[in-house]
């Protein structure tokens, strides 16, 4: 059996080398491939990629700087094994991470492992510490604040029967058969920041196939920070897109969501008519912010 990692980058090449390295004391008899997708990068690493890479089976893919979403369809298009994690280029995972993922994976046909995405906070990027955090040596991360949220809509096994299931594809730390991916690739219109990844979920989702959170499959966000007037003004223009593309209420009360304007629950509300969310637990609010 063999796993492919897609991983597409642009720049960032110190991170990258971070999330290398921890791919090396990956803890699985499972083989697996790096498929490195460098969008145009403006920028030279300070290191040999061959090097960085050698005790792994990987693929070095460069292009021009065409946008996230084509990156990762370059990457689908070169799969070769039997399923596929895509992991951002300053995400390390842990050193269970692919075994995680392989044993939701394993569970059933149609499948998709909805992994874990932690966030490290630092000043000043710090390897040795990182490499810390990520062997369980020390607990400075942070569960994403957004994954906190769509957590409410999962039980404690990973299940959910929420109509939004699709807000939890985390294309920094999902994974999934390689026949799901090269059926529906992403959206290449979205060339700006922002909701590629929720819509490529939303078709996925309205074809039937199964999101299950993987709980103990872990990767770590080395953070930075972003203008907040960034993130609002990509989303609009990624918002806009998703909404001429699905006249839907879901969509369109996405916004209201994002910005904080509708709870979670009173989003499936709106859209199903019932939440999925016990009733016992408090109204759960989430509001774009500057870090992602």
């Amino acid at each position: 059996m063999l796993i492919d990692v897609v991983i597409p980058c642009f720049n960032q090449f110190e991170q990258l080398k971070i999330t290398i390295e921890a791919y090396i004391q990956q803890k699985t008899n499972c083989k697996f491939r790096l498929i490195i997708i460098d969008d145009g990068s403006t920028e030279i690493p300070a290191y040999d990629i061959d090097q960085v890479c050698h005790p792994l089976h990987y693929y070095y893919i460069r292009q021009d700087n065409v946008g996230r979403s084509v990156a990762r369809n370059t990457g689908i298009k070169n799969l070769k094994g039997e399923y596929v994690i895509f992991n951002d280029s300053d995400r390390p995972p842990a050193p269970d991470f692919i075994e995680k993922h392989l044993s939701t994976l394993l569970m059933k046909n149609n499948v998709i492992s909805v992994g874990s995405p932690r966030e490290i906070y630092m000043s000043t990027i710090n390897p040795s510490r990182i490499h810390e955090i990520i062997q369980g040596k020390s607990s400075r991360s942070r569960l994403y604040p957004y994954a906190k949220k769509i957590d409410y809509l999962y039980d404690e096994n990973g299940n959910t029967k929420s109509s939004l299931a699709w807000l939890s594809t985390y294309t920094g730390n999902i994974a999934m058969p390689t026949t799901i991916a090269q059926n529906e690739l992403f959206d290449e219109v979205f060339s700006s920041w922002g909701l590629e990844n929720l819509e490529w979920g939303y078709r996925l989702y309205h074809q039937g196939f199964i999101f299950h959170r993987s709980y103990d499959a872990v990767n770590y966000h080395i953070a930075h920070n972003r203008e907040m007037d960034f993130y609002l003004n990509n989303f609009k223009i990624s918002h806009q897109h998703f909404c001429e593309k699905y006249s839907s209420r879901d969509i369109s009360l996405l916004y209201n969501f994002m910005l904080g304007e509708i709870s979670l629950q009173e989003y499936e509300e709106k859209t199903s008519g019932e939440t999925c969310i016990p009733c016992d637990k408090p109204q759960v609010y989430f509001k774009m912010g500057g870090i992602i």
